[in-house]
């Protein structure tokens, strides 16, 4: 039975080469989960009510589909919790480290956690570096009842996006001008909203598992972060084949955060590792 809080996932690593990527790592079946560090401790980092296990712990909020080799992870939502208790769950961090000038993720996801509350997440963030230094790149991220996805860019650096955007299908959400995170005096950050962009397409999340699932595809160059969703019944002969990808040949992103006089992308990024995350409530 399918749980409104579930994700099923593969996920592919690809690395460029003279004429596109050729593809370096696909992540599914029974060894997904030794290419992930299982964190282990409460949500302080979004402050949801919310315990991640490790893997010694995780029981039926992980597993594999022997048929198709998708991945299943989990939120607890068949545990009565108390009022002041927290819900267990996942959230693992990739230990491969990627080059963020010169890359592209593709996941593979049947379906996504949605419902009240729930705050499911695609992402990645810097691997040497404390957050927000090194940066972050919000691929779904999606709360409560939203209708559709939402993508971000957030820096430790100065990076300014125009809020016009001919080079994206995605919309502006806030003022999609300041991607940098400020920190405060006190130890506090401002402006995490970073600079966002929403998919018009409901099938991005609210109608997801309708259609299918889809494709995110990320590229990572120095000249700028693309973001690309195709929902299942979309996905382009591109994304069929195994081994690699031009991604000249996907049309134009759902999200474009392009280089710019007011935004060294090569700086904004350092290198990064992917972030799957499955919380409640939080901020």
């Amino acid at each position: 039975m399918f749980r409104l809080s579930t994700v099923l996932i593969s996920t592919l690593s690809l690395l460029r080469l003279a004429n596109g990527y050729d593809l370096l790592k696909t992540y599914a079946g029974d060894g997904f989960f030794n290419e992930w560090n299982f964190m282990d401790d409460w949500d302080h980092w979004t402050l949801g009510d919310i315990q991640y296990v490790p893997q010694s712990a995780a029981g039926n909020l992980t597993g594999v589909n022997p048929n198709s080799g998708g991945v299943i992870i989990r939120m607890d939502d068949f545990t009565t919790v108390a009022w002041d208790g927290k819900r267990n769950s996942i959230r693992l961090e990739g230990k491969q480290i990627f080059n963020s000038t010169n890359a592209v993720l593709v996941f593979d996801v049947l379906h996504v956690p949605i419902g009240c509350s729930v705050w499911g997440a695609l992402w990645s963030k810097s691997a040497v570096s404390q957050w927000p230094e090194g940066g972050e790149v919000d691929i779904m991220e999606a709360v409560n009842k939203m209708p559709t996805n939402q993508m971000a860019l957030h820096t430790d650096t100065a990076c300014t996006v125009p809020r016009d955007n001919p080079g994206q299908t995605g919309t502006p959400n806030g003022n999609f001008l300041d991607c940098q995170i400020q920190r405060n005096a006190d130890g506090t950050y401002s402006n995490t909203a970073g600079c966002a962009v929403l998919d018009s397409n409901p099938a991005s999340y609210q109608d997801f598992a309708s259609n299918q699932g889809g494709v995110w595809v990320t590229e990572y160059s120095a000249q700028a972060i693309k973001i690309w969703f195709f929902s299942r019944p979309n996905i382009p002969d591109a994304l069929k084949s195994a081994n690699s990808l031009d991604t000249t040949t996907l049309g134009t992103p759902t999200a474009l955060f392009a280089q710019s006089a007011t935004c060294d992308m090569a700086k904004a990024l350092r290198p990064q590792h992917m972030v799957i995350t499955l919380t409640a409530c939080g901020s």
